[in-house]
Parts: C-alpha cells; sequence; structure tokens
C-alpha cells in the first residue's frame, strides 16, 4: 500500500481566497508571531503554525485572514494552505506573493522537514531564497527538494543534483516510499543524498540511502548527533 500525504499533489488544485484589509489593525502578540513565522516560511498549513509557535492557532488564523493579513489556498482534495496577504506583507516588510499550486505544495513539504530538523538541530537556519530551500547547520548547507506528484516535478528534483558540491548535501522529500525510490534510481549514484518521505516526517524524521537499487534505512547519518 503506498501511504501518501494531504500534500502529494495527485489532482490537487489550490485556488486562493483573500479580503481586502479595510484598515483592519492587529489585536494581539500572537498574531505578530503568526505573520513572522509566515514570513520566515512562505507557506504553512495549520497544523505546522502551531507545531511551529505552540499556539493554538484556528482562531487566530481565521481572524487574519478575514482581515486581510493572511492569503487562504483553499482546494477540494487537500488542506488549506496560508501565505502572508497583502497586509501582512507590509506588516513584516515583505514582498507580497502569489502563488501556483506546485509552489504551495513543495514549500510546505519542504518545511515540514525543517519543522522537524530544527527539533534535533537547534541552532541550524532555514533560507528560502535560493533555487531550492536549504538547511544551513554549521558550516554545511543541506538542498531540500520536495518533489510532489505533479508532472514535471521528478525533472525539477533532478536538476537540484547539479548543486551538489562538497559543501552541499541534498535532502529529497518525496511522497512516499515508492517515490522516493523512483528519483532514487533516476538520478546519479552520490553518497550526498539522503530521501525521506511525507509519511516518515509526521511524527519524527528518519532518511534512507541508496543501496544496490533498494531504499534502506542510514545508520551512519544520526541528525541528533
Amino acid at each position: 500500500m503506498i501511504h501518501l500525504g494531504p500534500f502529494h499533489g495527485r489532482n490537487t488544485h489550490y485556488t486562493r481566497h483573500w479580503i481586502p484589509s479595510n484598515g483592519h489593525i492587529l489585536t494581539g502578540e500572537n498574531e505578530v508571531i503568526l505573520l513572522k513565522t509566515l514570513a520566515a516560511c512562505r507557506v504553512l498549513s495549520r497544523n505546522q503554525m502551531a507545531e511551529l509557535t505552540g499556539l493554538n492557532v484556528r482562531h487566530s488564523v481565521t481572524g487574519l485572514v478575514k482581515k486581510g493579513f493572511l492569503d487562504e489556498y483553499r482546494s477540494d482534495g487537500a488542506p488549506p494552505l496560508y501565505t502572508l496577504g497583502v497586509a501582512g506583507a507590509r506588516v513584516v516588510k515583505k514582498r507580497h506573493s502569489l502563488y501556483r499550486t506546485d509552489e504551495l505544495l513543495r514549500v510546505t513539504a519542504a518545511n515540514q522537514l525543517w519543522i522537524k530538523m530544527k527539533k534535533v538541530w537547534p541552532g541550524a537556519a532555514w533560507d528560502l531564497e535560493g533555487s531550492y530551500p536549504a538547511l544551513l547547520n554549521g558550516e554545511q548547507r543541506f538542498l531540500v527538494v520536495a518533489p510532489r506528484l505533479i508532472q514535471g516535478d521528478n525533472i525539477y528534483t533532478l536538476r537540484a543534483f547539479n548543486y551538489i558540491e562538497n559543501k552541499h548535501r541534498l535532502f529529497v522529500v518525496a511522497t512516499s516510499r515508492e517515490h522516493a525510490l523512483e528519483i532514487a534510481r533516476q538520478s546519479i549514484p552520490t553518497n550526498f543524498v539522503r530521501y525521506t518521505w511525507d509519511a516518515l516526517l509526521k511524527e519524527g524524521i528518519l532518511f534512507y540511502l541508496l543501496e544496490k537499487q533498494d531504499l534502506v534505512p542510514d545508520t551512519r547519518f544520526n541528525p541528533g548527533s
């Protein structure tokens, strides 16, 4: 059985829903925290916002959408996703951006890896400014690519292998084990790539590597060490 997370992308289409700000103001510190969190991560689900902030975000998120501080992207087949709205971007001094479905899903999946990794690497930083998200831990830079079940995403992922250098590593967040194995078998063999997938990132984190055309747990790489 193939276990897919809610943001796998198959037959998924997101539509932006937004409300003009009309001069609304922020009414609490929790709202400011949520805006700053979204500024750092760009796209998040409610569950991800709650895990990152430790807040009960349900009412705050609803209020921020109604006030125009957040944009809400809705899909019939997946949970809603949130980005900074026009007013929210103005508050945190960021440029307001619109997102396609593939961009929303990739960033959300990559952020899930960041959420888990920051618990074991609390000093790490998260960088979304480059061609691919990057996890920075000391002098090492780990590119994070999160292909979804969308046409062209495997090619998008394989291009990331061109960035692997002495100080670069690559984390691939696939939609399932089968998806990760498909990508691994198509890629150039290298010791600098580790694979995980949505189901593994629900509660914790575990990485796999390709050996003899199969994925096996990586017992040598422990992000908690």
